[in-house]
């Protein structure tokens, strides 16, 4: 008799919970994932952007292993975080656009924890990771934020929620931050922050606010123009929009700083093995494509933080192996002493996989063109799958 998959995938997590051989529940570590939406990684001052827009990210790293050449498989949030959170490729768990859901019979890490003895929570302030997508599978508290001001009504519901948590069960947490998605509109008080500098002078390009929409797709698919989206006060200079993303970046850092200080505060930094990472980044003008996400496979988007904290002591190094959201999941994994899934092409980042092969990257199904692509370190192959037209790329 044949299985079903939903039955596969049903006993997939039966043998995840009962091959721990680690700790017993009480003694586990805990485990929190915290995602920013289109946070770019050369834009984190970690990372040697001229502009301070990271200092709590920057301090973070210090004390953990963070992988420099973190990319994921397709910049869109919903294709990214089904690969973070099931291990598996966008043509594999075919989420390859927003608007699709995670298959039923499709594993995740959230169900894979709950099963072996871990309480599950997580709170999410972009509508993409709706629980009707499946994302919330797993978790016995789900929290979608949808608030103007999200990021402030994330850290408040999730700290309430904490302060009342039994923090003696082994738990699994996930935060996911909109910002600095757009449209920028950071706080007052982070507004400026960028505006006077260098960087703001001596960029002057301006960009036209309207455009005639593409036949047949969505009004924001543009080039060489302000997305309808991010249009902000009719304002049409780049080094606004560009201050305006850097300093949603500031805004986002501050609010992951607030929750690491909960968690030495209430003692369980230590205990915690803390990932941070992205979705994907965000179009600059690359391509003469501002302001965007999705559209291409290019580093822009593709290239996120990865900042991997161990619980008890860790050792901090910088990696420049190239890993992907493929190895999300095998990490949360053996934070909490599991086993990966049966099958999986990622790895634990607790500690550096060394070099690897090539990585299978796309662009979103959604969009005019379709590329595909390999990713090797130092080099990277793109062919549009329409025209047949190649691209080589020497990253260095």
């Amino acid at each position: 008799m044949r299985a079903t998959a939903s039955a596969v995938g049903s006993g997939v997590l039966l043998a995840l919970a009962s091959s721990c051989g680690g700790p017993a529940p009480a003694e586990r570590p805990h485990v929190l994932l915290v995602s920013a939406d289109a946070l770019r990684a050369d834009h984190l001052s970690l990372n040697g952007y001229a502009r301070q827009t990271s200092p709590r990210i920057d301090a973070f790293a210090c004390e953990a292993l963070d992988y420099a050449q973190m990319v994921t498989l397709l910049p869109k949030t919903g294709p990214s975080m089904a690969t973070h959170l099931t291990g598996l490729a966008p043509c594999e768990h075919r989420v390859t656009a927003n608007k699709l859901r995670i298959p039923d019979e499709v594993p995740t890490v959230a169900e894979a924890l709950l099963a072996a003895g871990y309480r599950t929570a997580a709170f999410v302030s972009n509508p993409v990771l709706s629980a009707d997508k499946g994302f919330a599978r797993g978790f016995e508290v789900y929290r979608e934020i949808g608030e103007e001001r999200a990021l402030p009504e994330l850290n408040r519901r999730f700290l309430k929620w904490a302060e009342k948590h039994d923090w003696s069960q082994p738990t699994f947490v996930w935060l996911h931050y909109i910002d600095p998605h757009g449209p920028y509109t950071p706080p007052q008080e982070c507004a400026e922050l960028f505006t006077g500098d260098e960087l703001f002078a001596a960029e002057t390009r301006r960009l036209r606010t309207s455009y005639d929409p593409l036949p047949g797709w969505p009004i924001n698919y543009c080039r060489d123009a302000i997305p309808s989206y991010q249009l902000i006060d009719g304002e049409d200079r780049v080094a606004q929009y560009v201050a305006r993303y850097d300093a949603e970046i500031r805004h986002m850092d501050a609010h992951f700083g607030a929750v690491l200080d909960y968690l030495r505060g209430a003692g369980l930094y230590r205990r915690t093995a803390v990932i941070l990472t992205a979705d994907h980044g965000e179009a600059l003008g690359e391509r003469d494509y501002w302001f965007e996400h999705g559209w291409y496979a290019d580093e822009a988007a593709l290239r996120i933080p990865m900042i991997v904290k161990p619980a008890g002591d860790s050792r901090p190094a910088r990696s420049a192996s190239q890993v992907s959201n493929l190895d999300t999941a095998p990490t949360l994994l053996a934070a909490a002493g599991l086993a990966p899934f049966p099958g999986a092409r990622g790895a634990s980042l607790l500690a550096d996989p060394g070099a690897r092969g090539a990585l299978l990257i796309e662009n979103t199904s959604t969009y005019p063109e379709r590329y595909f692509g390999l990713r090797l370190p130092g080099r990277k192959y793109l062919r549009e799958a329409q025209t047949g037209r190649e691209e080589l790329y020497d990253l260095a």
